[in-house]
């Protein structure tokens, strides 16, 4: 592990004590005894995964990659700091939600959301402080939840008014804990944008400032010939219709994020994405981010084409593409 990595585990009745812990430097104890290793409160992140086989294979594949970001939680210096539980699809025994930290939602949206009949459950977790993080498809529940979702992450994909262009973005990315250690990239995926904002995106992280959506990350177009669908968002906006990326924290404590992108499974494979993920599972848990960010080992053509999803009319071999 980095020696100047800085993560903050959460500890019981902290005391003032030093404690190496993989060759990090922590300050805390369990009622007068110094903290070991095993003393470690581990933070608990339920990952929630879904079905979707409307889609060609390589594309909405939530189980595969809830399978990567919980395999590259494992691989990074969050393996022993968070505990990570992936259920998929909505599970008949809603007890594995209890004691989370945070919950991460990878799967189909609108009128087939996982939360438009079970609302309630995630909102008595995010009122008493559980972090909500939601990737690509899982930001555009049935509209009656547009509100509701507004007070968890600050956006949501609105029907009718959002656009999901696939397009080559280019990052452009904000001061936010988020994007530590993470290099600019260039991405081509559906990135959804002209999100329906609670308030304007904030740009720039000087401070905890509940209730304001910061801006994460948002993108530059390179294609030589934009889609339709693209030019139609971005005219006349207000300058955040290419925010695709966006974090609030909340003053009950909760953290909401959102990335749009997450469409091309292939996704996974970039370095760079996979890292502002991994930073924000640590962000949302409350955890302080690395410096150089949380790193995990590059996904390969063996794990990129693993626990996918069986697709009508036919399956193939997913290619890795080459990132910029």
């Amino acid at each position: 592990m980095n020696m100047n990595m800085n993560i903050k585990p959460l500890y019981v009745m902290v005391t003032v004590v030093g404690v190496c812990i993989g060759g990090m430097f922590f300050s805390g104890s369990l009622t007068g005894q110094e903290t070991t290793e095993e003393n470690v409160v581990k933070k608990r992140l339920v990952i929630l995964t879904g079905d979707d086989l409307t889609h060609a294979c390589g594309t909405h594949e939530f189980e595969a990659g809830g399978v990567i970001i919980k395999s590259s939680i494992a691989k990074s210096v969050l393996s022993d700091l968070v505990e990570v539980t992936h259920v998929h699809n909505w599970p008949e025994d809603a007890s594995v939600f209890n004691d989370a930290d945070m919950v991460l939602h990878y799967y189909k949206g609108n009128q087939f959301h996982l939360l438009n009949k079970n609302t309630a459950v995630i909102d008595a977790l995010a009122q008493k402080g559980v972090g909500q993080m939601f990737i690509h498809y899982a930001c555009d529940p049935d509209k009656a939840l547009d509100e509701q979702f507004k007070t968890w992450t600050g956006g949501v994909y609105k029907d009718r008014w959002s656009g999901n262009p696939h397009w080559s973005l280019k990052s452009q990315l904000e001061k936010h804990p988020i994007n530590q250690g993470v290099n600019e990239y260039t991405m081509n995926d559906e990135w959804y944008m002209k999100i329906d904002f609670e308030t304007l995106p904030v740009r720039g992280y000087e401070k905890f400032e509940p209730g304001k959506v910061h801006s994460v990350m948002s993108g530059e177009n390179v294609d030589e010939k934009p889609h339709k669908k693209y030019t139609k968002a971005v005219k006349d906006n207000d300058g955040s219709a290419t925010v695709v990326f966006w974090a609030k924290e909340s003053d009950n404590g909760s953290r909401g994020i959102t990335v749009t992108g997450g469409h091309n499974h292939t996704a996974w494979s970039n370095d760079e994405f996979r890292k502002q993920v991994l930073n924000s599972v640590a962000w949302g848990l409350k955890l302080d981010v690395p410096e150089n960010g949380v790193d995990s080992p590059a996904i390969t053509l063996e794990q990129i084409n693993e626990n996918l999803d069986t697709r009508k009319p036919r399956q193939k071999k997913l290619v890795l593409p080459e990132f910029k």
